[in-house]
């Protein structure tokens, strides 16, 4: 128990094992013996202060005093938020993420014929129209600079543990980054796709590698049977229903795929037509044939039909939309995708990378609570475990704060809480005029 409850109240822990010195210096964040707070405390400090609601140099130079005994200006630690301590905490990322992959187990037993099972799926966060520079967000009538940030998020639904990270503009939208799966992907790991991540040449490149895929079929793309003759899918669903073939996708691909499709419930069907003509992309007017094969759901893959039959397979690719939970679970608890009004675009950075950090413990503290509760009934939540894990942070702020002097917390509290020299006068300097008048 008092193990469970300081890897709840300290997530910071979970760094034990990685190198960060080592990272600090090779990043150039750390070029010299640290005459004040190590890179492990600042490690420490920003990860806190990414789940507190007030963000700022000032805040970041509180929480270093605290770990350190030591005052810290909000001056020189903006001196060091830099692109080396952007790269340090990237690369802090991708070593964690890759210690706790290698500690996770599957807790999901009903697709252990899979390696992993990997979902993408990315999220937006709007920034600031003066970071649009470096972050260019979507275009609008006004002309107007606009600002957002995209996040690439890969997940395993075996593990229910985080893959990998990538932080990139909003422009660079899910079609461009559907390769980045490459860089994960293993032999026997099963990867899918949403419609915004399809790509024949990426299936393609799959299959030569030994990794399947599960993607939904885009409309509008070629169908061809194993003679090669062109198929009339809308044609052949109204005789048969239901679909279960192999096939060939593409013009000029040709991709060989295993090809199934199912109806769904006119409710869903009614939605998803609503959605397809209240599309606000007028370069999308969808065709009376397009309308009626939404009544489907119509899937390509390259699992062979003796691995996973048609209804398990059908299952399988509505587990895709368990990344949409968890990015609102991170979204509304951990508080990434608040980013302060006039930060920089570096300590923005450093902000969601120390976010992403921390959701990344988070979801292995997730997988370790589902192995302890395993087979029970009901299942643990994400969202209420992130509920609480949230208010966690302030527990290990409160054991920070008792665990040092008092006078010193107390003069880290007044020299971070006194007035800014100004050109103004403050309340009690006109207080000191009147009485020197």
């Amino acid at each position: 128990m008092q193990d469970l409850l300081a890897r709840m109240s300290s997530f910071t822990s979970k760094t034990n094992s990685v190198p960060i010195d080592e990272i600090a210096r090779r990043t150039g964040f750390v070029r010299r013996s640290a005459r004040k707070a190590e890179a492990r405390q600042w490690l420490q400090a920003i990860c806190l202060m990414s789940t507190l609601p007030s963000r700022s140099f000032r805040i970041l130079a509180w929480l270093l005093g605290l770990l350190k005994g030591q005052s810290h200006s909000k001056q020189n630690v903006g001196k060091r938020i830099h692109n080396c301590f952007e790269q340090f905490l990237q690369e802090v990322l991708t070593e964690i993420i890759a210690k706790l992959a290698r500690q996770t187990q599957h807790v999901d037993p009903a697709l252990k014929t899979f390696g992993r099972v990997i979902v993408q799926d990315s999220t937006v966060i709007g920034l600031p129209a003066r970071l649009a520079d470096r972050f260019p967000g979507a275009k609008n009538q006004t002309g107007k600079a606009v600002a957002g940030m995209r996040i690439q998020a890969f997940f395993d639904l075996l593990s229910e543990s985080c893959l990998g990270f990538s932080i990139s503009p909003f422009t660079r939208n899910d079609q461009l980054a559907s390769g980045d799966v490459l860089k994960l992907a293993r032999p026997g790991d099963l990867i899918i796709r949403d419609l915004g991540y399809s790509s024949l040449s990426l299936f393609l490149r799959l299959i030569k590698e030994g990794v399947h895929f599960l993607s939904r079929l885009k409309y509008g793309t070629c169908v061809f049977d194993h003679n090669g003759h062109p198929v009339d899918l809308l044609a052949l669903l109204q005789r048969q229903r239901h679909l279960d073939m192999q096939a060939y996708v593409g013009k000029e691909t040709r991709l060989p795929v295993r090809l199934i499709a199912v109806p769904v419930p006119e409710v869903v069907a009614a939605q998803r037509r609503r959605k397809a003509r209240s599309n606000r992309d007028r370069r999308t007017n969808p065709s009376k044939k397009h309308m009626r094969l939404l009544g489907w759901t119509i899937l390509i893959t390259s699992v062979a039909q003796e691995q996973i039959e048609l209804c398990a397979l059908v299952k399988t690719y509505g587990l895709r939309w368990r990344i949409e939970t968890l990015f609102k679970t991170w979204k509304s608890h951990f508080r990434f995708g608040s980013v302060p009004a006039y930060a920089c675009s570096t300590f923005v950075c450093s902000l969601i990378l120390a976010g992403l950090i921390y959701v990344a413990m988070f979801q292995t503290l997730f997988q370790d609570l589902r192995c302890r509760d395993k087979g029970k009934q009901p299942h643990l939540s994400p969202m209420k475990l992130a509920s609480i894990i949230h208010n966690c942070a302030f527990i290990e702020l409160q054991t920070i704060i008792t665990s040092i002097d008092s006078q010193k917390f107390w003069y880290t509290m007044i020299y971070h809480c006194r007035y800014d020299q100004r050109k103004r006068t403050n309340y009690y300097q006109v207080l000191e005029n009147l009485a020197l008048g």
